[in-house]
C-alpha cells in the first residue's frame, strides 16, 4: 500500500487532485458572487458545480495515466526516467495551490466582509433580526381594539426605523390574532427569528401593557409590565421599543436613539384619534374614510403641530378619490394642502411623503414621484407598501421599467409575503420579466391568498407565456365557465377575449350579451354589451338600447353622451358625434382628448389632428389608432411597438374598424407573433 501512496506522489496525483478542488472552489466562490448581480437563474451554479464534480474523478484519472513533458502530453508508462519532470510539475503544483489558497481567503473574506440585506426567503428560514410584531391582545372590557391595535402598530414602527432589524408587515401578522398556533410555529411561517406578544388593559386613565421578546424556538428572553397614566402610553411604547433593541444588542446611531425618545404628539387625546381614524380608513368603506378625515382634523385641532394627523388626513383624501368616492381632481388638491403642512413640521413624515408620490403618479409627474417613493424608502425601508407602489409607479410609466418592477415588488414580497396584492402584482412582474416558470411556482404556492377572482385571470397569463401562445386564456376561462356558468364576469373576459385574441365578433357578442343579461344593472357590462353590438354593426339594436329609459338610468347622462358619441362615429354621422362629444368632453381627460382627434381623422381633418397631437401629450395607444387610420403605417408601427401591456395589445387587435385592414400584412403578423397572438385574416 505504501508503494501505491508513493507512486501516487512521484506521479503529482495527490497535488494534482488537491490543486483542481482549490481552484474549482475559487471559481464558485466568484461565480456565486456575478451570478446574482446578472440575474442569472439557479440553476447554472448548480450545473456547474455538477460538472466540476464529475470533473474531478476525471481529472484524477488523467493525472495518473499522462504526464506532461517538454514535448507535450505523453502516458506516463511511456516516459522514460530521464525524461520526467515530474519535479518541476510538483514545484509548480506548489506554487499553484499556495497562491489559489491566499486568493481563497481573500474571497473568503471578501463574502463575510460584504454587506449584506436580510432576505426572507420562500422556504421560511430565517435571519438573525427579523422580528414579527403580534398584535397585543385587548383585556378592556369595552371595545378599545383600535387603540390597542394603534398601540402595536407603533411599537412595530419604531422598530422598522432601527437599521440593523427587518420587522414583518402587519398584515402579514394579521392573520394570527386570535390564532392557536404556537410561537415555532408562527415563527416558522414568518420567516422571523423572534416573536413580539403582549396584552394591554385600559380602565378609565390607568393602562397596563406587558411585552415579551421571545425567539424562535419559544424561548423567553424579556419580558415586563408597565404601568401607568394613559398620557404615559407614548413613552411606554418608547421604552419597549427600546428594551427590545438592548435586548438584541444592535448599536443605535443617532438618528435611532432619536427614533427611539421622541413622540408623535404630546396630546394624547389626539394620539387616539388619529388611532381610531386609522382603523376606519382601513376598511376602505366610503363612511370610514370620511369619518377618519373628522377625526384626523378634530386631532388637528387639539395639536396643530401633529405631523402625523396633516399626512392621514391627506392619505384618506387621496383614498377618497382613488375608489372614486369623491372627485379625484378636487380630492388630490385638497390632499396636497394637507401633506404641504405635514412636511412643513416634518420633512421626514413618511406617510406624506409616501401619499405624495401616489398623487404625483395620477398626475403623470414621474420626476416628483420617484423623489417621493425614494424619500419615503430611505426614511423606513421595511415599508411593505411603500415598495409595491413604488413597483406599480415603474410599471405604470409611459415606457414601463420591468427590471426594477421586478426589483421594488421582490423587495415588498419579502417584507410581506402573505399580502394578496402584493403576491399577485410579484406574479405579474415575473411574466413582465420573462419568467413564467418562476411565476406559475409563485402561484401555486400562494393559490389560497389570491383573490378568487383573480386566480383565472393570473392562471390564463402564466399558461399563455408557458406556451407562448395567448389562446391558452381562452381555454383557462371556458373551464371557468364550466364551474361557474352564470358568473357575469367571466363571460365578459371570454368575450375579451374572443374579439382581442381570435377576432372572433360573433362569439364576442355572445359572451357580452349573456353577462349583461345575468346582471343589467351594472353600467360596467351594459357598456360591453353596447360595445360588442357596434362591433357586429347590430346599428338597429343599438338605437333601440340609446331609446331605452331603464338602460338610460343604467348609464346616467354621461354615460349616455358617451355611449350615443360611439354610436354615431360608428354610422359615421361625425357631426352628431362631436355633439355628444362636447357635452361631456373634459381637457384634462386623455380619452376625451384623443376622442375629438377621431373625429377629425375619421373626417381626414389633418390640419385639426396635427393641432392636437401638436397640444397635447397623448399617449402611445392613442397616437397608434390615430396613424392607423391616417393610414401613416410608419408613425402606425412605431407607436404599436412602444406598447408593452399585453391587455392594451389584445384589446387594440380587436378594433377591427382600425386595424382590421392590416390584418393581412406580414409585418402587422409579425407584430401579432411577437406578442403570442395568433394571425388571423379578417
Amino acid at each position: 500500500m505504501s508503494k501505491f501512496f508513493k507512486e501516487l506522489n512521484r506521479r503529482n496525483v495527490i497535488k494534482s487532485t488537491l490543486a483542481f478542488i482549490v481552484v474549482s472552489w475559487v471559481i464558485l466562490q466568484f461565480i456565486s458572487i456575478i451570478l446574482p448581480i446578472i440575474e442569472a437563474p439557479e440553476w447554472v451554479l448548480k450545473l456547474l458545480t455538477f460538472l466540476m464534480l464529475i470533473g474531478l474523478p476525471v481529472w484524477i484519472f488523467f493525472s495518473w495515466v499522462y504526464e506532461i513533458t517538454p514535448t507535450g502530453i505523453k502516458k506516463t508508462s511511456e516516459v522514460l526516467t530521464h525524461e520526467s519532470i515530474t519535479a518541476q510539475t510538483n514545484k509548480r503544483l506548489n506554487i499553484i495551490i499556495l497562491v489559489v489558497l491566499i486568493i481563497a481567503i481573500i474571497v473568503s473574506f471578501f463574502i463575510d466582509s460584504s454587506p449584506k440585506r436580510n432576505n426572507f426567503t420562500d422556504t421560511g428560514t430565517t435571519s438573525e433580526k427579523i422580528i414579527a410584531v403580534l398584535l397585543f391582545n385587548d383585556m378592556c372590557e369595552e371595545d378599545t381594539q383600535w387603540f390597542c391595535d394603534g398601540v402595536t402598530e407603533d411599537i412595530r414602527t419604531n422598530l422598522t426605523r432601527i437599521g440593523d432589524i427587518k420587522v414583518r408587515s402587519r398584515k402579514s401578522v394579521m392573520q394570527y390574532k386570535e390564532s392557536d398556533k404556537t410561537i415555532p410555529e408562527i415563527a416558522k411561517e414568518l420567516g422571523a427569528s423572534y416573536i413580539i406578544a403582549g396584552s394591554l388593559r385600559r380602565q378609565n386613565n390607568k393602562v397596563r401593557i406587558s411585552a415579551q421578546l421571545i425567539n424562535a424556538n419559544d424561548e423567553q428572553l424579556w419580558s415586563d409590565n408597565y404601568d401607568g397614566e394613559l398620557d404615559d402610553v407614548l413613552k411606554i411604547q418608547n421604552d419597549i421599543s427600546k428594551k427590545i433593541v438592548e435586548q438584541l444588542k444592535i448599536v443605535l446611531t443617532p438618528e435611532d436613539m432619536k427614533t427611539l425618545t421622541s413622540f408623535p404628539t404630546e396630546n394624547i387625546e389626539a394620539y387616539q384619534l388619529v388611532l381610531k381614524g386609522r382603523s376606519l380608513a382601513e376598511n376602505r368603506t366610503e363612511d370610514g374614510i370620511k369619518t377618519s378625515i373628522e377625526l384626523y382634523k378634530k386631532a388637528i385641532d387639539l395639536d396643530p403641530n401633529y405631523a402625523g394627523a396633516y399626512a392621514e388626513v391627506a392619505n384618506s383624501y387621496n383614498l377618497l378619490g382613488h375608489y372614486n368616492y369623491s372627485d379625484r381632481e378636487e380630492s388630490n388638491k385638497m390632499a396636497k394642502d394637507y401633506i404641504k403642512k405635514s412636511l412643513e413640521i416634518d420633512q421626514n413624515a413618511v406617510r406624506a411623503h409616501t401619499t405624495l408620490a401616489n398623487i404625483y403618479v395620477n398626475e403623470e409627474n414621474w420626476e416628483k414621484a420617484k423623489e417621493n417613493f425614494e424619500k419615503a424608502i430611505s426614511l423606513n425601508s421595511d415599508d411593505a407598501t411603500a415598495h409595491h407602489h413604488f413597483a406599480l409607479y415603474y410599471k405604470a410609466k409611459p415606457i414601463p421599467d420591468k427590471k426594477n418592477y421586478l426589483k421594488q415588488i421582490s423587495i415588498a414580497h419579502e417584507l410581506d409575503p402573505f399580502s394578496i396584492p402584493i403576491n399577485e402584482t410579484r406574479i405579474l412582474a415575473l411574466l413582465d420579466n420573462d419568467k413564467p416558470q418562476e411565476a406559475k411556482t409563485l402561484y401555486n404556492k400562494n393559490i389560497s391568498r389570491i383573490s378568487i377572482w383573480q386566480r383565472d385571470a393570473l392562471k390564463a397569463k402564466i399558461n399563455s407565456y408557458l406556451k407562448k401562445d395567448w389562446t391558452e386564456a381562452i381555454f383557462v376561462f371556458k373551464e371557468a365557465l364550466e364551474s361557474d356558468p352564470n358568473n357575469p364576469y367571466l363571460h365578459l373576459i371570454m368575450g375579451h377575449y374572443y374579439n382581442g385574441i381570435l377576432n372572433d365578433d360573433v362569439n364576442y357578442l355572445k359572451h357580452c350579451e349573456i353577462a349583461f343579461q345575468l346582471d343589467s344593472t351594472s353600467s360596467y357590462y351594459a357598456k360591453w354589451y353596447f360595445d360588442s353590438l357596434l362591433d357586429n354593426q347590430k346599428y338597429n339594436n343599438v338605437f333601440k338600447l340609446l331609446n331605452d329609459d331603464k338602460l338610460n338610468n343604467i348609464f346616467g347622462s354621461d354615460g349616455k353622451n358617451r355611449v350615443s358619441y360611439k354610436y354615431y362615429l360608428a354610422i359615421e354621422n361625425y357631426e352628431k358625434a362631436m355633439e355628444y362629444l362636447l357635452k361631456y368632453f373634459d381637457e384634462n381627460n386623455d380619452n376625451d382628448i384623443y376622442n375629438k382627434a377621431e373625429i377629425f381623422t375619421l373626417k381626414d381633418d389633418k390640419k385639426d389632428v396635427n393641432d392636437i397631437l401638436n397640444k397635447y401629450q397623448l399617449d402611445y395607444n392613442s397616437k397608434a389608432k390615430i396613424f392607423a387610420l391616417l393610414n401613416e403605417k410608419d408613425s402606425m408601427y412605431f407607436y404599436l411597438n412602444k406598447l408593452t401591456k399585453i391587455n392594451q395589445i389584445i384589446t387594440l387587435n380587436g378594433m377591427d374598424e382600425i386595424f382590421g385592414k392590416y390584418a393581412n400584412e406580414s409585418k402587422y403578423k409579425t407584430y401579432l407573433e411577437k406578442h403570442y397572438l395568433p394571425t388571423t385574416t379578417k
